[in-house]
C-alpha cells in the first residue's frame, strides 16, 4: 500500500512497481491508510509523512497500536518522505517505521527496499 496525497508521487511509484509483480493500493491520507490496514492487512506500507487529515507518523503509530492490540505481526512500514534530516529519520523510526527512505527516490532504491522487507 502507498499512503500519499500527491498524485505525481502516486504515479511515479505506480510506474516504478509496474511489471514487478506487486499489487498497489493507494490511501490518500493517513486515516485512510489506517482503515485499509485494518480491513486488508497489506504486506508492506510506503508511508508519506506529510499528508492531510492524519500525517504519516500519526498513522504509523495508530497502525502499530492496532497490531499490538490484535497480536498481529508487524507490517513493514517504510517512511517515504522528502525530509532527510537526522531528526526526521529519528521521528519516523520512533513512530514505528521500519525504514526511512527519502524522495526523490530512485527506482532501484525503492525496489531494493521493498524486496528486502517482503522476502
Amino acid at each position: 500500500m502507498l499512503a500519499d496525497d500527491c498524485e505525481d508521487n502516486v504515479s511515479l511509484i505506480e510506474a516504478y512497481l509496474q511489471n514487478c509483480g506487486y499489487e498497489l493500493t493507494v490511501a490518500e491520507n493517513g486515516r485512510i491508510a489506517v482503515q485499509k490496514m485494518i480491513s486488508g492487512k497489506p504486506q508492506l506500507v510506503l508511508m508519506d509523512i506529510q499528508m492531510p487529515v492524519m500525517d504519516g507518523l500519526e498513522a504509523t503509530r495508530a497502525i502499530r497500536q492496532w497490531e499490538a492490540e490484535t497480536n498481529s505481526s508487524p507490517t513493514p512500514i517504510l517512511a517515504l518522505t522528502a525530509h532527510a534530516t537526522t531528526e526526521a529519520i529519528r521521528s519516523s523510526l520512533e513512530a514505528g517505521c521500519t525504514e526511512h527512505l527519502t524522495k526523490p527516490i530512485k527506482k532501484s532504491t525503492l525496489l531494493d527496499a521493498v524486496s528486502r522487507h517482503l522476502h
